[in-house]
């Protein structure tokens, strides 16, 4: 039995390669001559790798099963399987290694094609991520405008109230002045509060000076959660599809 393990001297050189038209696809059988028959010489369903010195390379399945007579000892191959062994010399086997097989598909220039498309998606994942624990929730605009309209048309009533006296004392111009003055305050406080910045706690008829509240659907984080979740599940079925075009029998240029 010829033992199969990461490298091909183990196994040493094989039998000569022939063609075995009964044998499946993607499989291969080793024959050698033992007590003047022809036995197999590897396990059933191993995955494998035949190289040659002219680096022709197959990832094959092991079968000790051929389905035809074997009347000469030697490596036998699908027809299909063949004529991809261009220089059939000294050929040899070991086992199939995620790492270093998976690794070998992954530089080349499909592979690298296809893993910088994952990376891509990750990225643009990890930054609507990072997008939405950063933004702040940000009032309605028109709702704050709106409101700091009426405050100002609140704060500077006094005036106008004043403006409507034909002539005011001296009296009525001074406690229309602190009214102003504590109106603008009062004002500045509530805008602040509803820009949702801290600020002392004011009552204004008519103003709710708490900050505004804008629906989840509305906001811009809503739009950053649907980008990022899009974004996600590309990245996962990007990654996912990976083992798809690096595994065992895959290639990455199809």
């Amino acid at each position: 039995m010829i033992p199969l393990t990461k490298s091909p001297t183990a196994a040493g050189v094989l039998p000569e390669i022939h063609d075995a038209g009964g044998l499946t696809q993607g499989s291969v059988y080793v024959a050698r001559k033992v007590n003047g028959s022809f036995v197999s010489q590897l396990p059933n369903g191993k995955k494998a790798v035949l190289e040659t010195p002219q680096d022709a390379r197959l990832e094959l399945l092991t079968t000790n099963k051929i389905g035809v007579t074997v009347t000469a000892a030697g490596t036998f191959l699908n027809s299909a399987d063949l004529a991809k062994v261009v220089e059939r010399s000294n050929p040899s086997l070991r086992a199939y290694s995620f790492w270093r097989d998976t690794l070998r598909k992954a530089t080349s220039g499909a592979g690298v094609l296809l893993l910088l498309g994952a990376l891509a998606a990750l990225v643009t994942a990890a930054a609507a991520a990072l997008y939405v624990l950063l933004s702040n929730g940000e009032p309605s605009v028109g709702t704050t405008a709106d409101k700091a309209e009426t405050l100002w048309e609140w704060a500077r009533e006094p005036a106008n109230q004043l403006e409507l006296t034909g002539q005011p004392t001296a009296q009525q111009i001074t406690a229309t002045r602190h009214e102003l003055d504590n109106r603008v305050r009062d004002a500045g406080w509530c805008l602040q509060r509803i820009e949702g910045h801290a600020a002392p706690s004011v009552q204004i008829p008519g103003i709710d000076c708490s900050p505004v509240v804008t629906p989840i659907w509305r906001t811009s984080q809503a739009g950053s959660l649907i980008t990022g979740g899009i974004a996600v599940i590309t990245a996962i079925l990007g990654i996912v599809n990976l083992q798809g075009r690096f595994g065992f029998q895959k290639s990455p240029s199809t």
